[in-house]
């Protein structure tokens, strides 16, 4: 049903609002917009920062990007359709479309999230391959390498891990890595630890896509959550409810007169 805000029905007829002007519009509540959803120019820090290990050009990290991007500029569309009512409409018509259109950009940005953050996923793996790859990666004998450490003083198997690291030791490497890090007689702090050290020493290209990777998917996750909250605020939650109401008050009213 066209509901018509400027009017009413008064003492069994229909009369203009006494408490409005012809377009009846009311206050909206002000839209606070994350720094996330402010700019869609994270792209350009992401290929800063990796562009000196030629990551710059990463298409996975891009297509997630490109995902928070779009994110960012629904954010913006929204705000400017809601501030933009056409002249035609009553306020309660307007407000319906901004939260028909804010739906179904939210169904398709549901899409772009999952997929954003699978593509980060899958990417990261890639990143543990080529770092198991580059230092030879290899459990065989995982199991002893792993008794030996655990008997140790923390001071003496600092040192062998560190050895290790140095000397790009891929069996003591996956004893360690691959393990509880308990087996080890280490707490899981130090076997993160240990790990990014030896991703600094062999493939600081890896170590900083990585960072970069998880970075994003944060970002994207962050976005998409921002984008849920404003909700109540870009579509005017309360103010399309009062409308609702009035709207259901004039079909009873309507019903009444005529039935």
């Amino acid at each position: 049903m066209t509901y018509r805000t400027d009017v009413e029905y008064r003492d069994g007829k229909l009369a203009v609002r006494h408490d409005t002007s012809a377009d009846a519009k009311k206050p909206l509540p002000a839209v606070e917009v994350s720094d996330r959803l402010a700019s869609d120019k994270w792209e350009v820090g992401f290929k800063k920062e990796l562009s000196k290990y030629g990551y710059d050009g990463d298409h996975s990290l891009l297509s997630v990007l490109a995902a928070q991007r779009g994110m960012a500029e629904t954010a913006q569309r929204l705000i400017k359709m809601r501030d933009n009512q056409h002249p035609s409409d009553t306020q309660y018509q307007h407000l319906n479309k901004v939260a028909r259109e804010y739906d179904q950009s939210m169904q398709r940005h549901a899409t772009a999230n999952d997929r954003a953050r699978n593509t980060i996923r899958i990417r990261l793996q890639q990143v543990e391959d080529e770092f198991r790859e580059s230092i030879s990666y290899d459990t065989k004998d995982a199991q002893e390498i792993r008794a030996v450490l655990r008997e140790m003083k923390p001071a003496d198997r600092s040192e062998a891990i560190n050895s290790a690291i140095g000397n790009a030791d891929g069996n003591v490497l996956a004893a360690i890595l691959d393990a509880n890090p308990i087996a080890v007689g280490l707490t899981k702090e130090q076997q993160q630890n240990y790990r990014a050290a030896a991703l600094n020493a062999h493939r600081p290209d890896l170590l900083a896509l990585e960072r970069e990777l998880k970075r994003a998917d944060e970002l994207v996750f962050s976005s998409y959550n921002d984008l849920l909250s404003m909700d109540d605020t870009v579509t005017a939650k309360k103010v399309r409810s009062h409308y609702q109401e009035l709207a259901e008050q004039a079909e009873q009213n309507a019903s009444q007169q005529w039935g």
